[in-house]
C-alpha cells in the first residue's frame, strides 16, 4: 500500500498474460517465513521494497486439480528496487485507489476478498456487485483520462523492461554509468506521478529518463536513432525548432563501404534534439487539450440554444413572423419538432457515412475531458438547428407556393454538422503548422 499526496491509500495490482491480479508466489527454502516470501515476491513481480508487513487474511480458491490457499500481507511502499530488473512474468503494475483496484481484478472471488480486507476510501459509498461489474467493464472507455492513464502506465513498464535488456550488456560509454542513477530516479518519479494520475508530469519525467538512457546506446545505435529522428523532424516540425534539430542531426553523407566512418551525431546532440521534439509534442498536446475543453462548451451552448428555441416557439415569441402562413416552422410546435428530428436524422446519416470521423487527431481529442461525448452531441445539435433554419428559409422563400415538402429540406441540412468535424481536423494544422501532426 502507498498513499498519494492527498493521503488516499493506493494498492498494487499486476497484469499477467491473461488477467489482473494481486502479487503472490510460492515459498522457497531460503525464505525464513511467509512474510519473507511476500517481500521477495514483491521484489520479483513488482520491483519494489515494502516495510511494516502485516497479515490480512487467507484467500482460498480451487484449480482444476486441487484447492489452494494464499496468505496475503499488507505492507507500506518503501521505494523501487535498485537497480531495476525484469519482472517475473508480469506485464504491467498499477497503483490504484481501493475501488478502482477492485474493479480491475479479473476474478470475482479475489475481488471480494480484496475488498473485504481493505478499508473503503473516504467519501466513497459502497457499490453493489452488479454495479462494480458494470463499472469495471466501462472503465477503459467512460472514465475521464482512462485511455491516457493506460498509455502512460504501459509506456513506463515497456521502457523499464527495455532498460533491463540494454543494461544487461557491457556499458559502451563510461558516462552512462554516472547518468543511470538520475535516469532511474526520473523513471521512479514518473511511476509515482502516474500513480497520482498526474499524467502530464509523468510523461515529462518519462521523456527525461528516456533521454538519459540514450547514453547507454552504442555508436551505431545512436546513429540509427538520430537518422529516424531526423526524418521525423522533417515531417513534423516547422520554424526554428525544425532548423535547430536539423543542425543537431545532420544527414549522414554517402561514403564508400570500405571507407571508415566516424559518428556524425554525438549523444549530447541527439539528447538535445529529442528534448526539442518532446517540447514541441507537449505544446501540440496542450493545444489539442484546449480543443478538448472547447468542444464540450460548444456542445453545451448549442443544446442551450435549441432549448431556448423550443421555449420561444412554445410561448409564441415568433408570432409576428407567421404572416399569412399558419404552419410556419417558428410558430408551429409540431413542425418545429419535426424539423429538429429530421435535421438530427440527417446529421446521424452524415456521421454514419463519414469514414474519416475516427481520425488520429479526433481520437486524441476524444481522450480529453468528455470530448468523446461532446463531439457527437455538438454534431447532432448542429443538424437539428440547421434543419430548423433551412426549413424556415425555404418556407419564407416559397410562402406563396406553399409546398408541404419543404420540411424535408431538414434532412440534407443535417449534413452541415460536418463543419464540426472539419473544425476538429483544422486543430491538427493550427496546432503544428503542418498536416498530420498529433504530438
Amino acid at each position: 500500500m502507498a498513499r498519494d499526496v492527498e493521503g488516499v491509500a493506493r494498492y498494487l495490482v499486476i497484469q499477467r498474460a491473461d488477467d489482473w491480479t494481486l502479487p503472490k508466489g510460492h515459498r522457497e527454502d531460503t525464505d525464513v517465513d511467509l512474510e519473507a516470501t511476500a517481500i521477495r515476491e514483491l521484489d520479483e513481480e513488482a520491483g519494489i521494497h515494502v516495510t511494516a508487513m502485516a497479515p490480512v487474511g487467507v484467500f482460498s480458491y480451487r484449480t482444476d486439480s486441487d484447492a489452494r490457499q494464499v496468505h496475503y500481507f499488507m505492507g507500506t511502499y518503501a521505494g523501487a528496487v535498485d537497480p531495476p530488473h525484469a519482472l517475473d512474468g508480469v506485464l504491467q503494475t498499477r497503483w490504484l485507489p481501493r475501488e478502482l483496484a477492485g474493479e480491475l481484478l479479473t476474478h470475482d472471488d479475489l475481488r471480494e476478498f480484496f475488498l473485504s480486507v481493505t478499508k473503503p476510501s473516504p467519501n466513497v459509498s459502497p457499490a453493489s456487485p452488479l454495479a462494480i461489474a458494470l463499472k469495471r467493464r466501462r472503465l477503459a472507455t467512460l472514465r475521464p483520462g482512462a485511455a491516457r492513464l493506460e498509455r502512460i502506465s504501459t509506456a513506463i513498464d515497456v521502457f523499464a523492461n527495455e532498460m533491463v535488456a540494454v543494461r544487461g550488456r557491457s556499458t559502451v560509454d563510461p558516462r552512462a554509468a554516472a547518468w543511470r542513477a538520475p535516469g532511474d530516479r526520473l523513471l521512479e518519479l514518473s511511476k509515482q506521478l502516474a500513480m497520482k494520475e498526474d499524467i502530464d508530469a509523468a510523461w515529462e519525467t518519462l521523456h527525461a529518463s528516456k533521454r538519459l538512457a540514450l547514453l547507454d546506446l552504442s555508436d551505431d545505435e545512436v546513429q540509427t536513432v538520430a537518422a529516424s529522428r531526423r526524418l521525423e523532424a522533417d515531417k513534423k516540425l516547422t520554424g526554428w525548432r525544425r532548423q535547430a534539430v536539423t543542425d543537431l542531426l545532420p544527414k549522414a553523407s554517402a561514403q564508400p563501404a570500405t571507407t571508415p566512418t566516424t559518428p556524425t551525431v554525438s549523444r549530447e546532440s541527439l539528447i538535445e534534439a529529442i528534448r526539442l521534439m518532446d517540447e514541441e509534442s507537449a505544446n501540440v498536446y496542450l493545444k489539442l487539450r484546449m480543443g478538448g475543453v472547447a468542444l464540450p462548451i460548444a456542445a453545451g451552448l448549442l443544446s442551450v440554444i435549441l432549448a431556448l428555441l423550443i421555449v420561444a416557439v412554445w410561448n409564441g415569441w415568433f408570432a409576428s413572423l407567421e404572416g399569412e402562413r399558419a404552419d410556419f416552422v417558428l410558430t408551429d410546435r409540431g413542425l418545429l419538432g419535426g424539423a429538429m428530428v429530421l435535421g438530427a436524422f440527417g446529421s446521424m446519416l452524415s456521421i454514419t457515412l463519414d469514414t474519416n470521423s475516427a481520425s488520429l487527431v479526433g481520437r486524441r481529442i476524444y481522450e480529453l475531458a468528455f470530448a468523446h461525448v461532446a463531439v457527437p452531441a455538438a454534431r447532432l445539435a448542429i443538424g437539428a438547428s440547421s434543419g430548423v433554419l433551412v426549413v424556415a428559409a425555404a418556407q419564407s422563400t416559397l410562402a406563396d407556393a406553399g409546398q408541404a415538402w419543404t420540411i424535408l429540406a431538414a434532412i440534407p441540412a443535417g449534413f452541415s454538422e460536418r463543419l464540426v468535424r472539419q473544425t476538429v481536423e483544422t486543430l491538427d494544422v493550427s496546432a503544428s503548422g503542418s498536416p498530420g501532426r498529433t504530438g
